[in-house]
């Protein structure tokens, strides 16, 4: 059986297995890319656990610093590279097409779009239009649909 204490530290095994659970969590369930910092932070103190001796305590501060310092420095990179990513994923492919126009319970329009609602950027004007209406969505600006054409100065 897998002992969970070797002496007064964590088996790194256990440390490395919790690191791999985490990923897999990641990448499966959260998308955010924190508990894949944390899990590379248990992965790399659980092999350091195999050479040097440290305490359960230690471990898990290890781990938790050396989490907080990727996630602090290495996470707003791949947030921003996935955000332009994903921004050109969702931008027209055409000079326009199409989405459904669809009033909310508080008055305001959203748009479905590529399978989700989409706030309306500014200067739409709803007037003649009713919830259901076939719109057509010149492009994408962060997690607002344009409705209006762009114009050509």
């Amino acid at each position: 059986m897998l002992e969970l204490l070797i002496g007064q530290s964590l088996n790194p095994s256990l440390l490395i297995i919790i690191g791999l659970v985490l990923m897999v969590g990641e990448v499966t369930i959260v998308g955010t890319f924190v508990l894949f910092w944390l899990a590379l932070a248990a992965i790399l103190i659980g092999a350091l656990s195999f050479v040097l001796t440290i305490t359960w305590q230690w471990q898990l501060v290890w781990i938790t610093v050396l989490g907080s310092l990727f996630t602090w420095l290495l996470n707003p990179y791949l947030k921003k590279r996935r955000h332009t990513q994903e921004e050109s994923a969702f931008s027209p492919s055409q000079a326009a097409e199409m989405g459904r126009l669809h009033q909310n319970k508080d008055g305001s329009w959203s748009v479905f779009y590529k399978g989700t609602y989409w706030l309306v950027a500014s200067g739409f004007d709803p007037e003649q239009k009713q919830s259901g209406d076939a719109i057509q969505v010149y492009g994408v600006e962060g997690t607002k649909v344009v409705l209006t054409p762009p114009q050509n100065d």
